[in-house]
């Protein structure tokens, strides 16, 4: 047990230097109504992770794999073809919004920028905020998609396959292993809230700066989602 427990100190403290997650739990800090909020992006990623393990430790995702499998084979083509219109809305509406914003240029409706010095920044509550079920949902969606490329993941659970344990022991090293991989994210959260101001202060500029950006960065995005969309439908179509 000594062996099993020091693997999973090893293998959670190397999956938890986890940059991508960083940065998103460092952009969603700035978009909750209450900085206690963002527990409900931390929290989910160790319990799917938790449950994950549970499903491969008691030889339950094969079951799952093979429900995926039927249900592709059986509405794989309707999905692609879903997909394939998400794609092509979103490349109608970046048109549509490229049309208007070009319209408003010709006819010099354009809104006038004032131009705000950093230290006049005002540390403003947010107008725009994430709820809690769409924080549970990316927290969700984020450690399912980082799962098929997590090594660390893998090789603790190939780790753990090896050894016959108790749910009560099993649950207990799924919790250690966990709450070291959350760690990062905790310790951010309590470094924000220690410097609210400084980093509300900080998320004032970035907005500013994304204003100014939005009529560039806003078509660039869903253009290349929408291509991305329409080009992986059609190459599945025609497989």
């Amino acid at each position: 047990m000594w062996g099993l427990l020091a693997s999973t100190i090893v293998t959670s403290a190397v999956d938890s230097i986890n940059p991508i997650g960083i940065v998103q739990q460092f952009v969603l800090q700035g978009l909750v109504k209450k900085p206690q909020h963002i527990w409900y992006f931390i929290m989910p990623t160790g319990i799917t992770n938790m449950i994950v393990g549970y499903l491969a430790y008691y030889g339950f995702m094969i079951y799952v794999k093979e429900y995926i499998n039927q249900l592709m084979a059986l509405y794989g083509r309707a999905l692609y073809f879903t997909e394939l219109g998400f794609g092509i809305a979103c490349l109608i509406a970046v048109a549509y919004y490229v049309w208007r914003k070009r319209g408003t240029t010709r006819t010099g409706q354009k809104l006038t920028g004032i131009e705000v010095q950093p230290e006049e920044v005002p540390v403003a509550h947010n107008v725009y905020s994430v709820t809690p079920p769409a924080l549970v949902g990316i927290g969700v969606g984020v450690t399912l998609a980082e799962l098929t490329s997590a090594l660390p993941y893998f090789a603790f659970m190939a780790i753990l396959f090896n050894y016959r344990l108790s749910l009560l022991q099993l649950t207990a090293i799924m919790v250690l292993y966990n709450l070291i991989y959350m760690s990062p994210f905790m310790l951010l959260y309590f470094i924000y809230m220690r410097a609210q101001d400084k980093f509300d202060h900080l998320y004032a500029l970035i907005r500013v700066r994304m204003t100014r950006w939005k009529a560039i960065v806003t078509p660039l995005f869903g253009g290349g989602v929408g291509l991305a969309l329409v080009l992986h439908a059609v190459s599945l179509l025609t497989t």
